[in-house]
């Protein structure tokens, strides 16, 4: 118990020390966590995905100005978001759920031709 107060003791006479300390051990975790590489928002890779241009009713048959393509930390992005290459596919389908301006558009959210009967 009396080491314990003794470092409250120089803490309190030293915070910039341990300001520093604990600023040294921070950025050494990072920096382990990141694999040794610390990257900048300009360096991480982005995909880019298909958002809700404005707000959407459920049962709004989707149109291009409908929606938005957005980058996105490739790390975030899934096969249930919709892709560029893939917005044909959601043209012309309902909408299921309503969405706000800015959601990401996922597959579970459109009628199928199967739903639409």
């Amino acid at each position: 118990m009396d080491a314990l107060f003794e470092a409250l003791r120089v803490a309190q006479r030293r915070p910039r020390l341990i300001a520093g300390v604990t600023a040294a051990v921070a950025l050494v975790t990072l920096v382990g966590w990141g694999g040794g590489r610390v990257f900048t928002p300009a360096e991480v890779p982005q995909i880019e995905v298909i958002f809700a241009a404005r707000d959407l009713s459920e049962g709004a048959t989707l149109t291009h100005d409908m929606l938005e393509l957005r980058k996105m930390p490739a790390s975030y992005v899934t096969a249930s978001m919709v892709r560029p290459e893939a917005v044909n596919y959601i043209l012309g389908h309902e909408l299921l759920v309503p969405l706000a301006a800015g959601d990401l558009m996922f597959w579970y959210q459109f009628a199928s031709d199967k739903t639409k009967k």
